[in-house]
């Protein structure tokens, strides 16, 4: 099947030198110069990604990226954004609709690369009944705006840990956020960070880049009004699941992704909290009624589940495939047959072993946490662990939970 790329760029420059590396993907990509060719082009043929230059057709940028989530809510939206500041003070994101922003620099190789991640994240969350439920959604939740900072931050030569604790500082919340989960989940057993520079300093910047973007999406999750599900519990569920993994992966090789994938697994409960609560409180009544699984519940009524609407978002906000495969999946990994130890077999053990369950969150439901059990590593040959190594690191890393606050 062709993939229909659209470009929005007054520069012909851009669009001919990405034109043999979409032959070479075999993808059909055509160029418009103005916000009505783009309709027009839309209206002619369904385009899968669309690449916007905001410069190109200020200050009407935000009405072009609303109309197209409006009516193709399914289209992946790349802004390429006219002002990025590498001292870390990002010009405001005057389209917040749009799922991801690109550099007016970016390489081309890049950003076919990322064309390629949004035709594949399609691929794997194309059902109707998930895009459906997304379309729906008034104001689809932008990629966190701090974290975008931080990695604008972090590609400069001459960044230091003040510039970047001045930055997480800006946000008290996510600041003592940030904090938080630096200590239960990674520092508990090598004495706390009591300060953000100091948490810079020993976290290192591609696992500060995890942290800062799982608290931004946590502090957000206090604004959600209601109070089925308990988020705070989710919070406390999600960090739980969090701390095992860190201690099953020991800082091996991946391990940044996969605590990040611990903490984040449940995202898509923040959508539906927000945005179908009657749809939930319909779910939780039914797994209650029926002693079905929650996801199980949530796929009966809404066509999807929690784990799918988290992957969409996840992989709409430019996160690495095999993260947003581990959220995905992450009730049903045989969906997805693991051979080798990566994001979502790590997730998965964790998760049968953290003592914790989606379902606490749901006062009324049945604790679910066996997605695997033992055979489960059998399958694996480069697994790290066996099932009972696994559960001793587990048991002994909960065993610090209690002198631990969520």
């Amino acid at each position: 099947m062709s993939r229909h790329i659209l470009l929005l760029d007054a520069n012909l420059s851009r669009y001919d030198a990405l034109r043999p590396l979409a032959q070479a993907r075999a993808w059909s990509i055509t160029r418009v110069t103005d916000a009505a060719e783009a309709i027009q082009e839309f209206e002619r043929q369904q385009q899968h990604v669309a690449i916007i230059d905001l410069a190109t057709i200020h200050p009407d940028e935000d009405a072009l990226l609303r109309t197209i989530r409006m009516r193709w809510p399914t289209t992946g939206l790349m802004a390429i954004s006219p002002a990025v500041d590498y001292a870390g003070q990002a010009a405001p994101m005057l389209a917040p609709i749009a799922h991801q922003y690109l550099g007016p620099n970016v390489a081309l190789d890049e950003m076919a690369l990322l064309v390629e991640r949004s035709l594949g994240l399609q691929d794997i969350l194309s059902q109707p009944a998930l895009q459906a439920v997304i379309g729906g959604i008034r104001e689809l939740p932008s990629r966190p705006r701090i974290f975008m900072r931080l990695q604008m931050l972090l590609r400069h030569e001459k960044v230091t840990s003040k510039k970047i604790s001045a930055l997480l500082e800006e946000d008290a919340a996510i600041a003592a956020k940030v904090l938080q989960l630096a200590n239960c989940v990674l520092f508990h057993h090598s004495g706390r960070v009591k300060n953000i520079e100091q948490a810079v300093l020993r976290l290192g910047h591609s696992r500060l880049g995890s942290l800062v973007m799982s608290a931004e999406v946590l502090v957000g999750w206090s604004r959600v009004s209601g109070q089925d599900p308990d988020l705070t519990a989710m919070q406390a569920h999600g960090q739980q699941v969090a701390m095992v993994t860190a201690a099953l992966m020991n800082d091996a090789p991946g391990s940044d992704e996969a605590v990040l994938a611990a903490l984040l697994h449940d995202i898509g409960y923040w959508v539906l909290a927000q945005e179908y609560p009657q749809e939930l409180r319909e779910a939780a009544q039914l797994a209650q009624s029926t002693g079905i699984s929650m996801h199980e519940a949530e796929t009966q009524v809404l066509g999807t589940c929690h784990a799918e609407i988290g992957a969409y978002l996840l992989g709409l906000w430019g996160l690495p495939l095999t993260l947003v495969e581990a959220v995905a999946y992450h009730h049903a990994p045989e969906r997805l047959p693991v051979r080798r130890f990566n994001t979502l077999a790590a997730l998965v053990v964790a998760l049968a072993l953290a003592g914790t369950d989606d379902s606490d969150a749901f006062k009324v439901l049945p604790r679910r946490n066996n997605v695997v059990g033992r055979d489960f590593l059998d399958q694996i040959k480069d697994s790290p662990f066996v099932w009972s190594d696994a559960a001793r690191i587990a048991a002994a890393c909960l065993s610090s939970v209690e002198n631990l606050r969520f």
